[in-house]
């Protein structure tokens, strides 16, 4: 480790311990109380959340970021809501050091926690503003463009009966089952992962290498991969732009149709 990773390692620690305790909440629409008492209900709420984080912390410092070399990432890790019924509604935390958001952010810079924070906005380029105006602040631009992100799982639901012990009084409505899609209706080519440096044909922009992607490629329970960044030999014009990295959304892989491949 260098000397400047054992300083930002060091920033890193210290702003989880000024910012890394909730304590207190705030929920903008009363109807998301169901009736119930504002302050008991909160009160209930602040143990919970704090373990939630508490837990996430500790996937976000060992979850690796491929873009974190070439962006100042910000990952969002941690957006409770609570749900009464058809509401749900986002909670505002108030750390200890007094900072206030619907969301914890947390920003990795050449694969290495530096700060994180409360983060007020959801949109991602209001984040991305957010992330970088933060580490000027801190006198830590480097020249890079920001990258926003959320981390799988990143939303939080607390059901308020559930909370409070209650059962439901009517039946479970039951699931409907989503029929698959078919794998040779997908425009790609289906594989058992996606890691970085595996091939990626795609029918209509040719074959690339997956240079990033969610959870290093691996599937999650349903057999999907969130997000991979694909690099093409050839650049080509987005946004006014030359670019030579397509990124694809909620990738299916072999274990979705219930197939495994040695």
């Amino acid at each position: 480790m260098t000397l400047w990773e054992a300083i930002r390692t060091k920033h890193y620690l210290e702003r989880k311990d000024e910012r890394g305790t909730i304590v207190d909440i705030s929920i903008k629409q009363p109807q998301a109380y169901g009736g119930r008492d504002v302050k008991t209900t909160n009160q209930k709420l602040i143990p919970i959340l704090q373990a939630e984080l508490d837990k996430r912390f500790q996937y976000i410092e060992t979850e690796p970021f491929g873009k974190s070399g070439e962006f100042n990432v910000g990952a969002i890790f941690f957006m409770p809501v609570l749900v009464n019924g058809k509401v749900s509604a986002p909670i505002t935390m108030t750390a200890n050091s007094g900072d206030k958001g619907l969301s914890y952010l947390a920003i990795i810079m050449s694969d290495r926690l530096v700060t994180l924070y409360p983060e007020v906005y959801y949109k991602k380029e209001d984040v991305e503003n957010s992330i970088t105006s933060h580490l000027i602040k801190e006198g830590k631009e480097n020249g890079k463009l920001p990258l926003a992100v959320t981390t799988r799982n990143y939303l939080f639901e607390i059901d308020l009966d559930e909370l409070y012990g209650e059962k439901k009084s009517q039946e479970k409505e039951p699931e409907l089952i989503q029929p698959k899609v078919s794998e040779d209706s997908l425009e790609y080519e289906v594989r058992t992962d996606y890691r970085v440096g595996a091939n990626f044909d795609h029918k209509k922009y040719g074959q690339g290498k997956v240079v990033a992607a969610a959870s290093g490629g691996k599937a999650g329970v349903n057999g999907v991969v969130d997000w991979i960044d694909v690099k093409y030999p050839k650049p080509f014009l987005k946004g006014g732009k030359l670019q030579d990295t397509r990124r694809f959304n909620d990738v299916l892989t072999k274990a979705y149709f219930g197939k495994t491949q040695k």
